[in-house]
């Protein structure tokens, strides 16, 4: 192992591997003397606030506090503090660009002992762009017809409209409340007797096989039918399976929709008449359009560059640790949804890990842009000012006001690196659409 000072009064010795996929291994050997500084610093720091009878405190000898703490906490918290101070320095000195965290293996670790770790990490990729700034890319005109402003005025009465009790047949647009059970092999299934809220008919709210059995049912009706799932079911023990529904229809109720009027368009704001309603919904379907453009329009420059560009190998723990977060990402917008993410699992038929199958792609093309963009930063010298990052930390003050982080926190170098990163990161875009987007 090669020798070296890293930190002042700090010797180790070291090791690196290089592994494939471009990433590295380092081995790291702390001398017993210096892992025991670090234990004295982590007693030091846990006996501050240390309340032990006789003593004020964090005034008790450490022998005393010693007995009062445990060891594993004190061991684990210089092993912490013993990474910290060693590995960081040691990439900066081999000035290696990592991306994403470490990941830390405690190989011994005890009082008295030499402490070894090794922490295998990721490089970024290799990045050779092409002749991008000759690459051209054209915005498309956008406009709102009226049709699509009076489906929105439809969508709007629906959802002021009145519900009414009728004696008829269920049709599809009908309300429906009713209570079922589901048997297999003539044996109820483990979810017992069940109970629908409200439900519109034709909404996609159950399957479309179950709902088609609802239709000329009335209140108080019941009835009995089977179903077979799909193959590719999501919830496997279904899949494949022939399931009988027996249903008993506990109401039903029509939809009375209002009148499209001056009166009905004033309960939505300052509205003076359906003419102005109309207006603000044109307007507003204009700007999503024109967002949209320009969103295509940004996705289309960088996928040009993307493809004139080459690449190093692309770290399978980072292609990983992206498809997890895609994963996570779709979890919290279908529970904004308020949707839950089985229910929607069974509504696009796939399992958990169909997903992490097509989204790895994804998640590829996602670093590989990530990267483009961050090469292009630094080619260009685009820098962010620290104005910059403190109008942007107000904003961010703002937009999280009574989530409980304190001034400390967003005053903390990790954050303002975020902020840092993604200030940088909306002005190289910038720059990349100025040069790529032709202006109309």
């Amino acid at each position: 192992m090669r020798r070296a000072n890293i930190c002042r009064n700090i010797l180790m010795q070291h090791q690196i591997q290089n592994l494939p996929k471009n990433q590295k291994k380092i081995e790291i050997l702390i001398p017993a003397s210096d892992f025991e500084n670090y234990f004295s610093q982590a007693l030091e720091e846990a006996r501050r606030d240390l309340k032990i009878p006789g003593f004020r405190p964090g005034k008790a000898p450490a022998d005393i506090a010693l007995q009062r703490i445990d060891p594993k906490h004190l061991l684990e918290a210089a092993a912490d503090s013993a990474v910290r101070r060693t590995l960081y320095p040691l990439i900066a000195e081999q000035k290696w660009e990592t991306i994403g965290g470490p990941e830390v293996n405690i190989k011994k670790m005890a009082r008295g002992s030499d402490f070894e770790y090794e922490a295998i990490f990721s490089l970024i990729p290799e990045i050779k762009l092409g002749d991008w700034k000759d690459l051209k890319v054209s915005k498309k005109p956008v406009e709102v017809k009226d049709d699509e402003v009076e489906k929105i005025i439809l969508d709007l009465r629906e959802q002021r409209a009145d519900f009414i009790p009728i004696d008829r047949g269920i049709t599809k647009g009908d309300q429906v409340e009713m209570e079922y059970e589901m048997y297999m092999d003539n044996l109820r299934t483990e979810e017992g007797k069940q109970k629908t809220d409200k439900m519109i008919i034709g909404r996609g709210l159950f399957l479309p096989e179950v709902e088609e059995n609802l239709i000329g049912l009335k209140a108080g009706d019941e009835k009995s039918f089977k179903i077979t799932y799909k193959q590719d079911y999501a919830q496997k023990r279904f899949a494949g399976k022939a399931v009988e529904f027996r249903v008993a229809i506990k109401g039903v109720c029509e939809a009375k929709l209002p009148e499209a009027t001056d009166e009905w368009a004033k309960s939505f704001g300052n509205f003076e008449n359906i003419g102005q309603l109309r207006e603000a919904i044109k307007k507003n379907l204009l700007s999503e359009k024109e967002t949209k453009e320009e969103e295509r329009t940004e996705l289309e420059a960088l996928d040009l560059i993307l493809n004139t560009a080459t690449f190093g190998d692309i770290p399978e723990i980072l292609v990983s640790s992206e498809t997890e977060n895609m994963l996570a990402e779709l979890k919290q917008s279908t529970e904004h949804q308020k949707l839950s993410f089985v229910k929607y699992l069974e509504m696009i038929k796939k399992t958990e890990d169909d997903l992490r199958k097509e989204f790895t792609a994804k998640a590829e093309k996602r670093i590989k842009t990530t990267l483009i963009i961050r090469e292009i930063a630094k080619l260009e010298n685009l820098k962010v000012s620290d104005e910059e990052i403190e109008e942007e930390m107000e904003i961010a003050k703002g937009e999280h006001a009574g989530h409980g982080h304190k001034d400390e926190y967003y005053e903390s170098g990790e954050f303002r690196d975020r902020l840092e990163n993604i200030l940088l990161s909306r002005k190289a875009v910038r720059f990349i659409k100025d040069q790529i987007i032709e202006k109309k």
